[in-house]
């Protein structure tokens, strides 16, 4: 969503931890919290977008949200042909360094 990829907003936030980082009260505050390695917090994922309420936000960038919503198994079917789609008729898109990291995400599974 905060890349312009899907019109679909989700009622569970999807976010990012360090792996061993503890959050309490995350299903209060609809947070479905995901526990990522330190190498995928660096400056090569990770880029900062204005939230739709313009404030700075850390999220992962174009090519790892893509790859990571392709490997998440409970996304709708709907929402990946979305997602592919918009990312496909960007300017900025990267169809190779996309293939690297979908790569990448494969063997570290």
């Amino acid at each position: 969503m905060l890349h312009w990829l899907s019109t679909n907003y989700s009622l569970v936030y999807h976010i990012s931890f360090p792996k061993g980082y503890h959050l309490t009260n995350a299903s209060k505050q609809n947070i479905k919290s995901h526990y990522i390695s330190k190498k995928e917090l660096t400056d090569e994922y990770i880029d900062v977008v204005e939230s739709l309420d313009s404030n700075p936000l850390m999220v992962t960038n174009l090519k790892k949200t893509v790859v990571d919503m392709l490997r998440y198994t409970k996304t709708s079917p709907n929402v990946v042909e979305e997602i592919v789609d918009n990312y496909l008729s960007r300017e900025d898109k990267n169809i190779e360094r996309l293939k690297e990291y979908g790569r990448h995400s494969i063997l570290e599974e």
